[in-house]
């Protein structure tokens, strides 16, 4: 495999599909597990840097990649801004989108920890799809359900007041990567990445945050969020009106 020379290398994760705990995953989802072992020997496992693509917008399709532990955002890059539009972990499959007539990747997809995935081939792919009904129909769905979730947040965020969106790009990346038991977010974003997501401008996004912090509903410490009352932050995604009603 050629993509990004330099940015993935062999890993010594050898792990099977058969004993992998990533139970959302389409492969174990669709494959019977009469066929896990054939299908896992198709693959093979990569690890990608902190900060380093998986691929590049631009970049041929070879193929389709399981995140078998690790984070991603995928990026698409357009009239020389950047837009945050999926966020991907365990179990979840990245590269997909590339599969089309011209089978040319149009988004960037970038690690956000050091990640383990599992490559595909687009051959080996297919062939999974052909002589695995359940698997092609989890798939199909899946596609037809990431398009329906990706025009909807197009469409609701445009209808959003500043406040709203960032308590929604908080609560992507609480849906996303959970928290601790601190109730710190797993992944914590920098400003930069939810301007990315929510097409803000930085100040404006540094703006809300100190005042979900001084109203008690966020915290934040040493970059790191904080998430307090993760159910009146969901309120304000949806009505940020709500906040006048929340006792400080």
């Amino acid at each position: 495999m050629t993509i990004q020379p330099g940015h993935i290398t062999d890993t010594n994760n050898v792990i099977s599909c058969k004993t992998c705990q990533n139970k959302g995953c389409l492969i174990k989802k669709g494959v019977p597990e009469k066929r896990i072992q054939i299908t896992s020997a198709m693959k093979k496992l990569y690890t990608v840097k902190k900060g380093d693509k998986l691929f590049s917008s631009g970049q041929l399709v070879e193929g389709v990649f399981f995140i078998q532990d690790g984070k991603m955002k995928i990026i698409y890059n357009h009239d020389n801004s950047k837009h945050l539009i999926r966020l991907a972990g365990n179990g979840d499959i990245v590269g997909h989108r590339g599969i089309s007539q011209q089978m040319v990747y149009p988004i960037d997809a970038v690690a956000l920890v050091k990640s383990d995935v599992c490559f595909f081939p687009l051959e080996s792919f297919f062939k999974i799809r052909s002589e695995n009904n359940d698997f092609d129909f989890q798939t199909m769905m899946f596609f037809a359900d990431e398009l329906k979730r990706s025009e909807e947040e197009a469409y609701f965020l445009s209808r959003k007041n500043d406040l709203e969106k960032v308590a929604y790009g908080l609560l992507k990346f609480l849906k996303a990567y959970g928290v601790d038991d601190n109730n710190q977010l797993n992944y914590s974003p920098a400003i930069q990445e939810l301007s990315d997501m929510l097409t803000l401008d930085r100040y404006i996004i540094q703006k809300e945050i100190s005042f979900l912090i001084e109203k008690g509903i966020i915290d934040s410490k040493k970059g790191n969020f904080i998430i307090k009352k993760s159910m009146i932050l969901e309120g304000i995604s949806e009505d940020s009106e709500l906040i006048k009603r929340v006792k400080e």
